[in-house]
């Protein structure tokens, strides 16, 4: 009975030390989640919004590398808003050494319809180390940088199709922080995400039943470090209604900048 009667005190002077050393913003923001006070306009920063992927491979010729720029808006406001970017030119550097060896630009004015660009001479490779300068008016020079990852490799002689099983192992690599691995038997597609071992090979395995069936195709994807980092970034959160801080791996703006690699391999 004493020991109820002493975990009960010991209890109350913890929760009273807790109340006492927070303010009432403090206490609010570990109860309930910080409150989203920018959408009053005290904290909202206007910028461009970037979604760009640089890819080595093309289909058909063309180049499969994505750049895409929006520009952020309040999330509540009394005034009507679009994302649509009215114009802006995008310039990609290629750099060796801290010094520039090759530039891509391109612009876009609304409305123009021409929003696509796919020049046929951009031909990034591994290793290559990419940075891109987005400008609109009124809005801070967005910048962000990437360098391609090498193509995943598979362990010579990994490859194991026994006991309803398919494994391998990736090969150690350090520019890779992230593989998306496909592998299609028969007419099903089979999806695993994993991250890169912290030393060594990666190992990757499936549960399949190949007993009428055979393995077709391997494709897998290797992200560099920043497409990693939004790919994995949590979509669900502990504290729903609650301010998030944004996520980003640009300067001056919102949104991501990476590069990924992939092989593609017939079994």
């Amino acid at each position: 009975m004493i020991r109820k009667h002493l975990h009960q005190i010991i209890l109350s002077l913890s929760l009273l030390l807790l109340v006492n050393g927070c303010s009432k913003e403090n206490l609010t923001d570990l109860v309930i989640g910080a409150q989203p006070i920018f959408i009053n306009g005290h904290q909202f920063v206007a910028g461009l919004n970037l979604f760009g992927v640089i890819r080595p491979d093309s289909v058909n010729g063309k180049s499969m590398n994505v750049i895409y720029v929006e520009k952020v808006i309040r999330a509540v406001s009394r005034t009507e808003d679009s994302t649509t970017v009215s114009d802006f030119n995008a310039t990609i550097y290629k750099t060796i050494d801290n010094r520039m060896v090759d530039s891509l630009c391109f612009t876009y004015k609304y409305p123009d319809t021409t929003f696509t660009h796919q020049p046929t001479d951009f031909k990034p490779l591994p290793g290559n180390h990419f940075q891109i300068v987005c400008k609109s008016p009124g809005l801070p020079t967005l910048t962000a940088e990437t360098v391609i990852p090498n193509q995943p490799a598979i362990v010579n002689n990994s490859i194991s199709t026994a006991n309803h099983k398919v494994q391998f192992s990736i090969l150690e690599d350090s520019t890779a922080f992230l593989y998306d691995v496909y592998l299609f038997v028969g007419t099903n597609q089979h999806y695993q995400r994993m991250l890169r071992a912290d030393s060594g090979n990666t190992p990757i395995e499936f549960d399949v039943d190949l007993s009428d069936t055979t393995v077709n195709k391997l494709v897998i994807y290797a992200y560099d470090k920043n497409l990693s980092e939004y790919l994995t970034a949590p979509n669900l959160f502990i504290k729903p209604n609650t301010y998030r801080p944004p996520f980003s791996t640009v300067q001056n703006g919102y949104g991501c900048f990476g590069s990924l690699n992939l092989l593609s391999k017939k079994l």
